[in-house]
């Protein structure tokens, strides 16, 4: 049985049955569960970032002793 075969808009596409979907969830329920995806979001967007700067950095690290190593 598809998600949307027991709601008003049976024969429509997810995008109509949607504002359905969200009717028979409580709006604080909904609301919460967004912001909690947009947190996550972010807290995975800034954990990739502190990452590609670390291995930025250990590369910076590693051709400055290579260069010092040099001289």
């Amino acid at each position: 049985m598809p998600l949307h075969a027991s709601l008003d808009a049976p024969d429509k596409p997810l995008d109509v049955t949607l504002p359905y979907i969200i009717a028979e969830v409580p709006a604080d329920r909904v609301m919460s569960d967004l912001i909690a995806q947009i947190i996550e979001h972010h807290i995975t967007a800034i954990l990739i970032t502190i990452t590609k700067i670390s291995e930025e950095s250990i590369y910076q690290v590693q051709c400055l002793q290579e260069l010092t190593a040099k001289l």
